[in-house]
């Protein structure tokens, strides 16, 4: 795997999990 997409995926990720706390807080 490449570091580049694991960097991306890294990101997608951090992204999903903070819309997902959001919807959990509010």
């Amino acid at each position: 795997m490449d570091l580049c997409q694991i960097y991306v995926f890294c990101t997608i990720f951090r992204l999903v999990i903070a819309v997902v706390n959001l919807k959990c807080h509010f």
